[in-house]
């Protein structure tokens, strides 16, 4: 059967569209093409998937509970935590902590909910919502909070070392969602 030329554009408009998803996609099932592979060895035995997933949930938990220094101990002392919307990657333990400080101070409220949350081999990815209340300076958003509660949604893939321990975090979230949300009243 013989495509129309409208068909055609809408189908190549179509894979444009769903192209990056299926990127994001691979990215959750487990893909580690953007973790250097030399972290991923180790002499010590693979953790079950279902380990993996369970300190991840663990650092979400650290994260609900505002404990900066229990969100650090899921990850290995040369980490990477990357905020795509912020666009920053804050390297190593200490960096960490201050980026989880600081949102805690700009959003003393954060919370994080899962909505879905699943493990591979070396990695784990999850959907979730972030709601919070701006209410204290954030050096990102400029000094002056405006007490409103935002829900943005968003996911997460983390890349684990054979131990257990995350090697990296990528957050994924819509910083334009968060700002169409500031501009409403």
């Amino acid at each position: 059967m013989k495509k129309t030329v409208q068909e055609i554009q809408l189908a190549d408009t179509l894979d444009q569209r769903v192209a990056p998803r299926r990127r994001l996609l691979g990215q959750l099932a487990g893909v580690t093409a953007a973790v250097p592979l030399g972290l991923l060895a180790s002499a010590q035995p693979a953790q079950a998937a279902s380990d993996l997933k369970k300190n991840f949930l663990g650092m979400i938990k650290a994260w609900n509970d505002h404990d900066s220094a229990k969100i650090a101990s899921y990850f290995i002392d040369d980490c990477t935590y990357t905020d795509i919307a912020l666009e920053v990657a804050h390297h190593g333990k200490k960096e960490v902590i201050a980026f989880a400080d600081g949102t805690f101070i700009g959003f003393p409220d954060f919370e994080i909910v899962i909505k879905s949350c699943f493990a591979g081999q070396d990695s784990v990815a999850a959907e979730w919502d972030m709601i919070m209340s701006w209410k204290g300076p954030y050096p990102s958003l400029g000094p002056t909070p405006d007490g409103k509660t935002y829900r943005l949604k968003g996911a997460s893939v983390s890349h684990f070392n054979k131990a257990g321990k995350i090697i990296g975090n990528t957050d994924y979230w819509n910083l334009n969602a968060f700002i169409q949300q500031m501009k409403k009243s």
